[in-house]
């Protein structure tokens, strides 16, 4: 008998999520490059670099109708870590982790570590050429209807947790933005 009830409970509970989309996919992503005089002139008598870097990530989408949540993990490799790893230079990391709540078809609210691509990208953009690629973490207010669409964000960063003070140490990176698109 109990058994049986397990398997209403496990039924009931794949039945909750059965008008939800989910999606699961990953990306392999190795890249040869040969360098001979990048971001600077070529000095004679200097050996050129070669290196094989490798971008490996695992994304999952959960989708339903006013609400959607999104995983992004990453692990990029320069050949830099040894066979009998204990410490990974580079190593695994989370590329995005957001969530998102429709109040209505054109009113939404994004939280979380996000790319945020705005027309060529020159500013804001996940620059996805680059192995690690960029994301922020962002509060992203959205309004989308018909053509017309109106961002407004907002992030604060700091070290860590404190008692006192509002210190940002890390180097190419912002303290605070605001942002209206």
């Amino acid at each position: 008998m109990k058994q049986c009830y397990s398997k209403i409970l496990f039924l009931l509970f794949i039945c909750s999520f059965a008008t939800a989309q989910v999606t699961i996919n990953a990306e392999l992503r190795p890249r040869f490059e040969f360098r001979h005089g990048f971001q600077t002139l070529f000095l004679e008598n200097i050996d050129p670099a070669a290196f094989i870097s490798q971008r490996t990530r695992l994304n999952a989408d959960y989708k339903k109708e006013y609400l959607n949540f999104y995983l992004s993990v990453q692990d990029i490799r320069w050949g830099d870590v040894p066979q009998l790893n204990r410490a990974d230079r580079n190593g695994f990391a989370v590329h995005q982790a957001w969530g998102e709540s429709r109040f209505t078809p054109e009113l939404s609210l994004k939280l979380g570590g996000q790319v945020l691509n705005y027309n060529d990208q020159r500013i804001f953009g996940g620059v996805a050429w680059a192995q690690q690629a960029r994301s922020y973490d962002v509060s992203l207010f959205k309004y989308h209807k018909n053509r017309s669409r109106f961002h407004l964000g907002a992030a604060f960063n700091q070290d860590g947790e404190s008692n006192t003070g509002n210190t940002l140490t890390i180097a190419n990176t912002y303290k605070s933005i605001q942002y209206a698109y």
